[in-house]
């Protein structure tokens, strides 16, 4: 018995996924940018050279976007996986 899977699940498979990745790193990256760029302008106006001083904003950051964006981003990786496991048995077939 052999087990294949569909070609056409596996290519939608790929490309939610992509477009997932997509949308749960896209508040993250962007509001580091900005954070970052801030801060490194801020040095150079300054001319201070402190590495902690553009490090922790940045950890601050990242903990104020998981606490707003936190439960968008958690939902949108469960509708994620309620997907793949829903359509998971009727994209694979067996042939004797």
């Amino acid at each position: 018995m052999k087990v294949f899977m569909q070609p056409v699940f596996l290519e939608n498979l790929f490309y939610e996924s992509l477009k997932l990745l997509c949308f749960i790193s896209l508040p993250i990256l962007l509001s580091l940018l900005f954070v970052g760029l801030f801060f490194n302008i801020f040095q150079k106006i300054t001319s201070i050279n402190e590495q902690a001083l553009s490090f922790v904003p940045k950890i601050i950051t990242i903990c104020l976007i998981f606490t707003f964006f936190g439960a968008w981003i958690l939902n949108l990786i469960v509708h994620y996986m309620e997907y793949v496991f829903n359509n998971i048995s009727s994209a694979i077939f067996c042939t004797l």
